[in-house]
C-alpha cells in the first residue's frame, strides 16, 4: 500500500508515499498489525498504558482541567525516557538513545504552580507584581526553557526565568490544606 492508501485499522497512519520511500532508501521492510488487534503490538501497548496511566495520575494530584490531558502525556512520556529501564536496571531509554546519562536537575512536579517573569512592556504600573502566577507543564521542545499554563488569559508560555512552588498544584484552591503524607 502506498500513495496515501487507506486500511482499515492496522497503522493505516504510517502508510504514505514519504514514509514508503524512506523504508525503500533505508531497507526496511514495514509490516502493519492486523485491525482491532493490539496484541500484535505488545511492547507499544504497554508503554502506551504506562505513559497513559501516569498522565492520568500527573492530571489528577494536580487538580488540573482535562483539557492540558495531551501536555501531562508529554511530561509523562519525558519521564518514562528519563528513569532506568525495567530490563537494564542502571540505564535509562534515553541513555541508550544518546549515549549520555540524563540529568533531572531542572525537572518539576507537572502542574504545580511556577512564578513566570512577566514582559516590562505588559505590565500595566511599576508597581506591578513582575511575576505571573502560572501552571508547570512540561519542557519547551522547540527551544530552552519550560511551557507553562496562565489560568487567567488561557494562553501557554515559554520561559526559563521561573520560580517553581513545588508543594502546591496551580489548580488546588488556597483555602484548601495540602494534605501531607
Amino acid at each position: 500500500a502506498d500513495g496515501g492508501a487507506t486500511v482499515d485499522g492496522g497503522g493505516g497512519e504510517f502508510l504514505n508515499a514519504t514514509l514508503s520511500s524512506f523504508y525503500k532508501e533505508h531497507g526496511i521492510a514495514a509490516s502493519y498489525t492486523l485491525p482491532r488487534s493490539p496484541e500484535q503490538n505488545g511492547i507499544a501497548e504497554a508503554r502506551n498504558k504506562i505513559i497513559c496511566t501516569v498522565a492520568r495520575s500527573l492530571v489528577l494530584q494536580a487538580h488540573a482541567p482535562h483539557n492540558l490531558w495531551g501536555f501531562a502525556v508529554m511530561h509523562a512520556s519525558r519521564l518514562h525516557n528519563l528513569f532506568p529501564h525495567p530490563l537494564r536496571r542502571s540505564v535509562s531509554p534515553q541513555e541508550l538513545w544518546t549515549g549520555k546519562k540524563p540529568s533531572i536537575k531542572r525537572l518539576h512536579p507537572w502542574g504545580c504552580t511556577a512564578y513566570v517573569l512577566s514582559n516590562k512592556s505588559a505590565r500595566p504600573s511599576k508597581v506591578a507584581p513582575v511575576t505571573i502566577p502560572c501552571a508547570f507543564l512540561g519542557f519547551n521542545d522547540d527551544s530552552p526553557g519550560f511551557l507553562f499554563f496562565n489560568p487567567a488569559t488561557s494562553t501557554l508560555i515559554r520561559s526559563q526565568v521561573v520560580v517553581v512552588d513545588v508543594l502546591r498544584p496551580h489548580w488546588l484552591p488556597d483555602s484548601l490544606p495540602l494534605q501531607q503524607q
